[in-house]
């Protein structure tokens, strides 16, 4: 089957959730010998590919304007995995819905929610998606609680992690930093909760005295507010902004970790709770949104409004030599269930079954 998938996430050469699924899926879907797959990219408002092909190696076909009105050739899938789909019926239409996070309009800018929303229900009801990928049960049951006549194509089908986890075990890796430290990872945004994680560390600073924050990602919606938290912090000379961090250091810095702490306030999936996991880092994370399910029974959950309960958690950590083991040995089985290989098998069988 031939298939193409639009690729423009990959035009940042320092990926995130969204460009992290597209270009592990795609490299997987490569493998699978009945997949013959191809990318599409908004040539528009990016003149040169030369990014993507840092990432993937592929075909890639331009596209100008509005998407929806492209036929880009003999395909029989078009899989949108950023929320974006032809409206025309050239091919099968396949979309991946990460998240319904403008509807949470207290989470984010109220415009910005309603151009969101605009753009995503102009998805489902012009350009009308044929199969719904989701990639947690949480993301398919907000989906259906506001539209439920889709419940027949919606399928969830989870990300991998073994991108980050095939790097060397943690005990060979080298240590990043000569202090005790947290590590805080993802888009420096309001939804991601950076505010309280600080607030947590300057309570279980007073409480342990050598500890040091780390905070992974780059800037995102709001990130002013996190900024000015560091800034007035009486400990701002021990929280440390590192931006984005390539894998392989990324994946020395989880290692070495007294806990990864990750109290977002709404997420689909959480691509950083397992990638900590996967490392053999200690999790303290939100119980809302999907991570009780991203995170099974491996990880502490907290109220990600508490900041006295997530210090608890971190000085329990700190001082809990046998919590920390178990808590790791526990993660590392777990994340061991979200492979790529599997993303892509179920893809590839649903791409297949629109066929039949």
């Amino acid at each position: 089957m031939r298939v193409l998938m639009d690729v423009t996430s990959l035009m940042d050469r320092n990926l995130t959730g969204i460009g992290t699924y597209i270009k592990n899926l795609v490299s997987h879907l490569q493998t699978i010998p009945s997949v013959n797959i191809d990318g599409a990219w908004y040539a528009e408002k990016y003149k040169k590919r030369d990014i993507i092909s840092t990432h993937i190696s592929l075909t890639l076909k331009p596209y100008f304007r509005f998407i929806s009105a492209f036929n880009f050739g003999k395909y029989d899938i078009f899989h949108g995995p950023d929320y974006k789909i032809p409206s025309s019926s050239f091919y099968k239409k396949v979309v991946t819905i990460h998240d319904l996070v403008d509807y949470e309009s207290t989470i984010i800018d109220k415009k910005r929610a309603e151009y969101g929303i605009h753009k995503f229900e102009k998805m489902l009801f012009k350009a009308r998606p044929d199969m719904i990928i989701t990639v947690s049960d949480f993301t398919r049951n907000c989906l259906l609680s506001r539209f439920p006549q889709f419940e027949s194509i919606t399928k969830t089908i989870y990300l991998g992690i073994d991108h980050i986890s095939s790097f060397e075990p943690a005990a060979s890796r080298k240590k990043p930093f000569p202090f005790p430290y947290i590590i805080f990872v993802g888009t420096i945004d309001k939804r991601k909760n950076l505010v309280k994680v600080i607030e947590a560390f300057e309570i279980a600073k007073e409480r342990l005295g050598d500890l040091h924050l780390l905070i992974v990602g780059k800037d995102g919606y709001c990130h002013e507010i996190s900024d000015e938290k560091i800034k007035g912090s009486r400990y701002a000379p021990y929280i440390h902004r590192l931006g984005f961090v390539a894998e392989e250091e990324l994946a020395d810095i989880y290692s070495h970790a007294e806990a990864f702490v990750f109290p977002s306030l709404y997420e689909g999936f959480g691509i950083p709770v397992l990638e900590a996991m996967s490392i053999g880092c200690p999790v303290i994370t939100s119980n809302r949104g999907a991570m009780k399910e991203i995170s099974g029974n491996a990880a502490i959950l907290v109220d990600p409004n508490d900041a006295e309960e997530i210090s608890h958690r971190i000085v329990e950590l700190c001082g809990n030599t046998a919590r920390r083991v178990k808590l790791i040995e526990e993660g590392r089985l777990w994340s061991k269930k979200f492979r790529w290989s599997k993303c892509a098998k179920e893809t590839s069988e649903v791409y297949k079954a629109l066929l039949e």
